[in-house]
């Protein structure tokens, strides 16, 4: 497998100092602000020994300060993604643990003092809609997780974006087994257009070397119509694709890397989404988390668009990635500026003393996150 590699310190005069020649945005300029994270939730082992004290499975002090570094930007995020793995369920039951976790979880979150003024949307991830099957060691989409999941994001009306997604009517070429549309959809913000996919869609398709419900399906017929409506749509001038899984897995051996491709896409969730944004230019960027990192790289060999990996919320972070200065917890903040501009910027703070102990409440607090990365998504 072949790899492709760019320099931190050339990739960061291109993509920081691309515009340096032009007027300076100031932060008046930015028209929509978009927070995004994911992976927050601690590890299974970790959780049943402390579910007495932290039944929502969460990472609760990096979760409360991302929240609250969120909460001080200005200007104000107009919207705040969670891009899945909120909490840690696995268990082979019908969505009986993960409502508690949710649950947990909300009652948390309502317990801040950002609640209120945030507007919060939580994309599901594999934790929240899988169950992890001991015998294969592999997980499928749990039927009685998706109920829990779905009656969860409803009663807390986070459901307010959702509705217009795929259904399994007609020819069905998705292979749905149930309306998907409030799982993965679509929404407008001004001239901005998001694209929510639902990367563990119950389909109905068996993987034949375990005997389970495929994963990691998506409905690619609908996301391919949906983006061609909106790359049609004269009064769209950007869109921003969101999901848990990444469209491809990648080495981090450095950021802004152009890493190994996956050669053999396994199904519809690789090659076919590469495709389908890369056909439609308005497509800024393909967000999603599930690896415990913070990647950029441009999809289909550099030549695509960008996939950004905001995945080092709160979970333990992967030990294979060593960004310079060392691993740290976070978010992301995108802002589209009045003149088009799409800019990305990637917020961290240092792991905690002891790094075993990210899950607790510990005598240090989490520090505030500083900027680490920014990039210029359509240049």
């Amino acid at each position: 497998m072949k790899k492709y590699f760019l320099f931190l310190p050339i990739a960061l005069l291109f993509l920081v100092g691309a515009n340096s020649c032009g007027p300076v945005e100031t932060a008046d300029d930015i028209k929509l602000r978009v927070a995004v994270f994911g992976d927050n939730r601690i590890g299974y082992e970790e959780w049943l020994k402390t579910k007495d004290a932290n039944p929502s499975s969460a990472n609760l002090p990096q979760l409360d300060q991302n929240l609250k570094d969120i909460s001080q930007a200005e200007p104000k995020a107009d919207l705040v993604v969670f891009l899945g793995d909120m909490v840690m369920n696995q268990v082979q039951d019908n969505g009986e643990t993960l409502k508690i976790q949710l649950d947990a979880w909300q009652e948390h979150y309502q317990s801040l003092s950002v609640a209120g003024d945030m507007n919060l949307l939580p994309v599901p991830g594999n934790h929240e809609l899988n169950f992890y099957d001991t015998d294969t060691g592999t997980e499928a989409p749990n039927p009685g997780a998706i109920d829990a999941w779905l009656a969860w994001f409803k009663q807390n009306s986070y459901d307010k974006y959702a509705g217009n997604g795929p259904t399994p009517t007609g020819d069905n070429p998705d292979d749905l087994v149930r309306d998907e549309s409030d799982l993965t959809y679509s929404f407008n913000i001004g001239d901005v257009h998001f694209l929510i996919i639902n990367t563990d869609t119950l389909n109905t398709k068996t993987d034949a070397k375990t005997g389970l419900v495929m994963e990691r399906w998506i409905p690619i017929n609908w996301v391919k119509d949906d983006l061609e409506k909106a790359q049609a749509d004269p009064a769209i001038s950007a869109i921003i694709v969101m999901g848990h899984r990444p469209a491809r897995s990648e080495t981090r051996t450095a950021e802004y890397a152009e890493t190994a491709i996956l050669d053999t896409p396994a199904h519809p969730f690789d090659k076919m989404l590469m495709e389908a944004m890369k056909e439609n230019d308005k497509v800024r960027a393909y967000i999603a988390s599930h690896l415990h990192t913070w990647s950029a790289s441009r999809l289909e060999k550099g030549k695509g668009t960008w996939q950004v990996v905001s995945g080092n919320a709160g979970a333990e972070l992967d030990g294979d990635w060593h960004p310079q200065g060392g691993p740290y917890f976070g978010y992301c903040l995108l802002d589209i500026y009045q003149d088009g501009k799409v800019v990305l910027r990637s917020y961290g703070r240092p792991l905690p003393p002891d790094s075993q102990k990210i899950y607790e409440d510990t005598p240090v607090a989490p520090e505030p996150a500083t900027l680490r990365q920014e990039i210029i998504l359509n240049e």
